[in-house]
């Protein structure tokens, strides 16, 4: 008696070069967004006077821990960031089906976070994030949707006139 097994692999390997290069791009994207974080805070302190204008009563102290959680923060998002692009690398190299749910949902989730993070509004009414510090963050994101439309794209042409 054999056992069959369900093949969940995509034989559709046209896009996967495009799609590769989004998810490589967003890869980069997400580590040079947290790289700027780092940058940000040895040099210019985009997001230090940023905090000193929101919170003119803070000291130096408070001001540097408020600036240390934010790059903890960042940093993890960041780091979760690269486990996605990771694993979505992964599954479309491998050719699975599900590799367009995974992006899809990847994006989905890494956007509205950005998003969230981009407008948060903390205890004095201000966001927390600098403007160009969010949207920085944000710009994985277009990667992301890039590869989401091409690989979605690749399926509606695939089974368009196919029947159901």
């Amino acid at each position: 008696m054999t056992t069959r097994t369900r093949d969940t692999r995509t034989t559709d390997t046209s896009i996967r070069g495009p799609v590769l290069a989004s998810l490589y791009t967003g890869l980069i994207l997400t580590v040079l967004s947290v790289a700027f974080v780092f940058v940000d805070r040895a040099s210019s302190g985009l997001l230090a006077a940023h905090l000193k204008e929101s919170y003119p009563s803070y000291g130096p102290t408070r001001i540097e821990e408020a600036v240390t959680l934010w790059t903890t923060v960042l940093t993890i998002v960041g780091a979760l960031g690269v486990v996605g692009w990771i694993l979505a690398i992964w599954a479309t190299r491998r050719g699975f089906r599900w590799a367009g749910w995974l992006m899809a949902t990847l994006f989905a989730v890494g956007t509205a976070l950005g998003l969230y993070l981009l407008t948060v509004r903390d205890t004095s009414g201000d966001t927390g994030l600098p403007t160009a510090l969010g949207v920085i963050g944000l710009l994985p994101s277009a990667a992301g949707l890039a590869a989401v439309l091409l690989t979605w794209r690749s399926r509606k042409s695939v089974t368009r006139g196919m029947p159901a």
